[in-house]
């Protein structure tokens, strides 16, 4: 299986997309033999190493990787027509290994749109599987409104087919860049339900709240929120655990800032495992973001039975109750929310199982899954 498939990822960051792509080719692989074609960008350590420990672990992979460094100019939609040397590597790569299909793996339409020209230049049937599809203009990067132009006229019309992981998605395609409806594919993200035991006893002495991403000014946040949690009375009552750090100057700033205050631990970056454990073990989670696509935390949370208390966008507002959110162009509205944990308990209590029900039957893994690889092997 996917034998004739050559997957790209050009993007030097490991992120929740490659998680998820990761975690549907493990779950097809449980059951049946494949080929993971990939190319992958030499700045991109983790996902390197991430996909060499997938195919030591499940002997149903062989893999197959393809490395080139990347130049990666900022302005990707217009430095991208700069990138020659890069763009000739992928030309020669795809005409060498003849591919039937190219499925792209982009955080956004830019990262990746390099592969995606010469996917099509090459003639190849190329689809993209894309979780982020906001205007650039809304979440505040450099000349937005240029960029969200060119991307709507040019390389949102490159592939053949987008896939992309929930119906909100889907609308902001068709509404914002003018992506025709057959050719968006919709494919969930899942979480295998996790076998750590949530902690016991009373939940009025759990006070810990947890953030867990990279920290980021721009889309996760953390700053702002830290900004009015340590000055608001909640402080005294719940503690803040941020898990995740940057190597960058900007999130050494934000640690050095926050770090020792009143009851805000930075725990950096955890295993797999001990991210369970204190998913299991905390009152709540916060997921503060500017966007997202349908953050994997908050399926693992829900699915441990664990509040998830976030901004009002995307992923988290398709499905999480409107109870639970919090107006994500104000960030002091978080504090309203949190504060319902000890005076409004019940909001919380009365609909967990509910929503719980509901996550565990939306993101399945084996539907899911099932879904991603016929999407896949689908012949155009």
């Amino acid at each position: 299986m996917f034998e004739k498939i050559l997957f790209v990822n050009e993007s030097p960051v490991y992120g929740g997309h490659e998680e998820m792509f990761l975690r549907h080719i493990n779950e097809i692989a449980k059951k049946r033999h494949l080929y993971l074609n990939i190319v992958v960008n030499v700045k991109n350590k983790r996902l390197i190493d991430e996909v060499d420990n997938l195919a030591k672990i499940n002997s149903n992979i062989n893999l197959n990787v393809f490395r080139h460094r990347f130049w990666g100019l900022p302005l990707r939609p217009i430095t991208n027509f700069l990138c020659v040397k890069d763009f000739c590597w992928l030309l020669k790569t795809f005409v060498s290994f003849k591919p039937e299909k190219i499925i792209l793996i982009q955080g956004t339409i830019e990262i990746g749109g390099l592969s995606l020209l010469a996917a099509r230049i090459s003639g190849k049937y190329t689809s993209t599987y894309l979780p982020i599809t906001k205007k650039s203009k809304d979440i505040g990067v450099a000349f937005g409104s240029m960029r969200d132009f060119i991307n709507k006229h040019f390389y949102y019309q490159l592939p053949h087919e987008i896939m992309t992981i929930s119906e909100f998605n889907k609308e902001e395609l068709i509404n914002n860049f003018a992506v025709d409806d057959y050719r968006i594919k919709v494919v969930k993200n899942f979480i295998d339900a996790p076998s750590y035991p949530v902690q016991k006893g009373s939940e009025e002495e759990n006070n810990i709240l947890l953030i867990i991403g990279r920290i980021d000014l721009n889309q996760k946040r953390q700053d702002l929120f830290l900004d009015f949690f340590v000055k608001s009375e909640l402080s005294d009552f719940f503690e803040v655990h941020i898990i995740g750090d940057g190597s960058d100057e900007v999130s050494q700033t934000v640690r050095n800032k926050y770090n020792g205050m009143h009851n805000v631990y930075f725990c950096g970056w955890l295993s797999s495992n001990d991210v369970v454990q204190r998913l299991a073990q905390c009152r709540c989670v916060i997921i503060p973001s500017k966007f997202e696509g349908v953050p994997l935390v908050m399926i693992e949370a829900i699915k441990l039975g664990k509040i998830v208390i976030a901004s009002n966008v995307d992923g988290m507002k398709e499905y999480l109750p409107p109870q639970w959110l919090f107006d994500v162009n104000e960030m002091s509205d978080s504090l309203r929310i949190i504060s319902y944990l000890n005076e409004k308990p019940k909001v919380f209590e009365d609909l967990l199982p509910v929503v719980q029900k509901k996550f565990n039957q939306i993101f399945d893994p084996i539907e899911n899954s099932k879904n991603f690889m016929n999407l896949i092997n689908n012949k155009k």
